[in-house]
């Protein structure tokens, strides 16, 4: 609609709806385009002035946090550095199957409860706990691993293991 190509929009609602009766909510998008060319305010300079400046510095601050906390780093490389820790290496293959496991199972979670519980509640509830578990899992490598080795005993890795799987469980739903 936006590029003009009226028809082609009403073939697209045509057949993502499965029905030709597409004329109102069709004529609702052709008003909402034209609605928005009549604005006159540059969308870049409305975005940047003081009335938006709160959420767009919690929005890249969120997205910096993200690639600072190395959540990333620690599941692409979990095997390698469970096997580093001391777990054998059909351990740490395992570990990140369970957090795999883990990933999929908070993601159902998610879904299926932020229309009941909201957006805000998942965002305070996992920025607490993942910092929560951020310490706990400073706290149990700085206690617990060998100085020499970087071995750790076999608690502290499933403790570990545990950290790890409910920091990332949290990260799903912060984002929502």
């Amino acid at each position: 609609v936006e590029s003009g190509n009226v028809e082609k929009a009403r073939n697209v609602l045509r057949k993502i709806r499965g029905t030709d009766d597409v004329n109102a909510e069709l004529d609702d998008i052709v008003d909402a385009a034209q609605a928005s060319r009549n604005l006159r305010v540059n969308p870049w300079r409305a975005i940047f002035s003081r009335r938006y400046l709160p959420q767009l510095v919690i929005l890249v601050a969120l997205q910096v946090f993200n690639q600072l906390d190395g959540i990333n780093s620690i599941m692409f490389y979990a095997p390698q550095l469970f096997e580093g820790i001391g777990s054998g290496r059909q351990q740490a293959l395992l570990t990140h199957v369970i957090v795999g496991a883990v990933n999929v199972v908070t993601t159902f979670v998610a879904v299926f409860t932020v229309d009941s519980l909201g957006r805000t509640f998942w965002m305070i509830e996992a920025s607490a706990h993942m910092a929560v578990c951020e310490v706990v899992v400073g706290v149990i490598i700085a206690k617990t691993m060998d100085p020499i080795t970087g071995a750790l005993p076999r608690g502290a890795t499933i403790g570990l293991i545990v950290a790890v799987c409910f920091r990332r469980s949290q990260w799903y739903w912060q984002y929502l």
